[in-house]
This record gives structure tokens, sequence and C-alpha cells, in this order.
């Protein structure tokens, strides 16, 4: 999630919240016995912070990362160049 794209947009109490989810997560992963509803009960939960893009998508959130700009670097001009044969 840190690292994640829309972690800029996150306050503290949804950092907050991500913790407790996580530590009921790691309690429910080391549990002898689990169970289905505790599961979904923890993935409703995830849903709500947004972090699959399928979580995003469903609220019309897109997020764009940076085009990183390789110039005219060998293997560019040569993807190019194979681009422009199947397209004439």
């Amino acid at each position: 999630m840190k690292t994640s794209g829309q972690a800029s947009f996150y306050e503290p109490s949804d950092w907050a919240f991500a913790y407790s989810i996580m530590d009921d997560l790691s309690y429910y992963k080391n549990a002898n016995k689990r169970s289905g509803q505790m599961m979904a009960s923890l993935y409703s939960a995830m849903t709500a912070l947004l972090l699959t893009e399928g979580d995003r998508r469903r609220v019309a959130i897109e997020l764009v990362r940076k085009q990183v700009d390789l110039g005219d670097s060998p293997g560019v001009v040569e993807m190019n160049k194979w681009r422009d044969r199947l397209s004439s």
C-alpha cells in the first residue's frame, strides 16, 4: 500500500484502518481453523480502501503513472520499426 499510486491520497485514518485490517488478516492466516465468513469480511474491508484495480474501477478512479521517456534507445527504435512494418 505504501508504494501504490493511491498512497498519497490516504488519510491517517485510512492508514489506521488498513493497519487494523492487516492485523486481523494476520490473525486469520495464523489461526488453526479459518472461517470463510471472516475472510469475506476482511476482503470486504479491503475493498473499502480501494486496494485493487477492480475496486478502483467500480468507483471510477483510474491511476495514471508517469510516462518514462525512453528516447531513441536501440530497443525503442527497433520496436518502432516492427510496428511500422506490421501496420503497413
